[in-house]
Parts: C-alpha cells; structure tokens; sequence
C-alpha cells in the first residue's frame, strides 16, 4: 500500500497566532509503508494554546520515531492504545502543571485527533473537538466523537445535527488535553482500502464547509497526486475565510493507493 497526502495550516482572518499544530510523517519498513499523522487545536482564548498544541505533537511525533518500530509488524490495538493512552496522559500532566506557573488564570489545552496507517488497517487516537473523516464509495463518515457539550445535547435529543455548527455552545468542550485531571480518549481501529481516504482538521476548517462539500472535493477521482490534495485543501480553507470563520483553519488529507 502506498499514500500520497497533502496538508495546511492557515492562521485565518481574525487571529495573530496559529495555536494549530499540524504533522505528518511516513516510514518504510519490513511490512510495508507506514503513515502517521496528527492535528492538534491549541486552546481558543487560552494563553499559550500553541504550546499545548506543539507540545502534544512532538510527544506523538517522538513516539513515531523511537517507539513504534519496536512493536513490530504483529502489534496488537492494546498494544498500540496502551502506549497512546500513557502518554496522552502523561501529557495532560505536564500542561496542566505547566498552565499553573504560566498561564494561572486561564491554563492552556489542546484537542488531539491521529492515525496511523499500515497495510490494510488504520488506528486512531483522539480527545476534544477536531475530527478525523473517512471518504470512501461516495460517501464521508466521521470516525470521531466531538467531546463538546453540543454533543452532549445531540445525544439526549434536544438538539439535531443540523444545529450543531449553530448552538452557542459549538466550542465548548468537555475533554481536552491539559484541563481536567481525569481524561478518557478515543481509539479505535478499521480496515482500509485503495482509494479510501482520510481528512483530519481543526474545528476552524469544519464549520463552514458542509460534508457534502468536503466530500465532493475530496473524493479519491479529483485527487490523484499529492498537488491535487494540496489545491483542493486550499480551495476549502479559502471557501471558509470568505465565510467569514474566525478560528484558525487546518486539514490533512491522506489517500491510499
């Protein structure tokens, strides 16, 4: 299996800092091609959320590096959630620590949305509100739960989906990393398949953009090459700005092939 990807991280109209943090990195070894890839939303109206952010990733990103080759081809989704989950947490020690000396009336935090994909599986580990979607047969899934207490009221019925990207409580979250002491992630697993496809963005890139719309340009037959990927996410960034969204914006768009 092989991936062609592109991403982008954009400040948006309103913003001085990107509190975003956006990787992705590719490794080949002995089963195969491997890609891992993470987007981090820093906080709105915390100081210092890009350093939450940033910080989270380079936890990740180290992981990547250093500890997931150990595991081998045979690993297990244990396997693979224990060591995401410790270091989830252990994460959210050091920032809430670090938010006391430095930031003691706001605190800092930072959602956390990542995959991991190889041969024919994909893993994924996520807390907050961006989102991680999968694009396949003409159709776009959300793989993800939203951590937000508007998700909370979709659930008891007394909102719909239609009102989520309305409601007034949209960014308000009930898990992050770095704010509460008691966190409980998401992880799950799935299978993959030529053509599928995965977006991973911040909540800035979502809410103007519909999933049709996503899905209409993102499906696999109008991206064909990692430049094709890379115009088609500008092409969505820029359709947001000139909606007016406010938040910082990123996305990555990975296909298999």
């Amino acid at each position: 299996m092989n991936y062609i990807y592109g991403l982008q991280s954009d400040v948006g109209i309103i913003k001085d800092t990107n509190q975003d943090a956006v990787a992705v990195k590719t490794v080949d070894t002995s089963f195969g091609k491997v890609v891992f890839a993470i987007v981090c939303d820093g906080m709105g109206g915390y100081e210092k959320g890009e350093v939450a952010s940033a910080s989270m990733t380079n936890a990740m990103i180290k992981w990547f590096d250093n500890d997931f080759p150990s595991l081998g081809e045979d690993f297990t989704f244990e396997d693979i959630t224990n060591q995401w989950n410790y270091i989830i947490q252990s994460m959210n020690e050091k920032i809430i620590s670090y938010g006391r000396i430095h930031c003691p009336k706001t605190g800092l935090g930072t959602t956390l949305s990542m995959i991991l994909i190889m041969k024919n599986k994909f893993f994924v580990g996520h807390i907050g509100d961006s989102r991680i979607y999968k694009i396949f047969n003409n159709k776009i899934v959300q793989l993800t739960e939203d951590h937000t207490l508007v998700a909370q009221k979709i659930a008891r019925k007394e909102i719909s989906e239609d009102e989520l990207e309305t409601d007034d409580e949209r960014n308000v979250l009930t898990q992050c990393i770095g704010k509460l002491r008691r966190i409980s992630p998401q992880f799950k697993y799935g299978t993959v398949e030529n053509d599928n496809i995965f977006l991973l963005c911040s909540d800035g890139f979502r809410h103007e953009i519909t999933k049709d719309e996503m899905l209409n340009t993102l499906k696999s037959e109008n991206n064909n090459s990692s430049n094709d990927i890379q115009v088609n996410i500008a092409r969505l960034i820029e359709r947001a700005e000139q909606r007016k969204e406010e938040d910082n914006i990123t996305a990555v768009v990975i296909k298999i092939c």
